[in-house]
């Protein structure tokens, strides 16, 4: 599975906390060189200015956040202990269970309603709302 299983709950947490706090969109990416390592990528953009949040999950439970100079730090949950996860990744989570390692990445949004759009390797495109 492509899902890291000692972050599952944690990743639909983080992806959640960061779209209510100014990020516009969530990619969860998965490495094929090493599918224990999920990645999530924040992004936000304004007129002026572009900002990228970026983390590592890892098999063995460490979460590393990567900053833009080539630095990285371990980091703990970012949330509050009552975050809820993203309205969809319940259903993603079912979903990339049964298409298993056919999964390039998931893009996840908050707005205009909540949705997630699974990119399938042979170039698929499926919507969860």
């Amino acid at each position: 599975m492509l899902l890291n299983m000692n972050h599952e709950e944690r990743i639909g947490k983080f992806i959640q906390y960061l779209l209510e706090n100014g990020y516009e969109e969530i990619q969860l990416q998965f490495d094929t060189d090493a599918p224990s390592v999920n990645y999530i990528t924040a992004v936000k953009a304004t007129r002026d200015e572009f900002f990228c949040r970026a983390f590592e999950f890892f098999s063995d439970g460490d979460i590393v956040e990567n900053f833009s100079d080539g630095g990285c730090d371990f980091v703990d949950d970012i949330y509050p202990d009552t975050q809820a996860s993203h309205p969809c990744y319940k259903k993603v989570v079912e979903r990339l269970r049964e298409l298993n390692d056919k999964v390039d990445e998931v893009e996840f949004l908050a707005k205009p309603k909540p949705s997630a759009t699974i990119y399938l390797l042979n170039g698929a495109i499926e919507r969860i709302y």
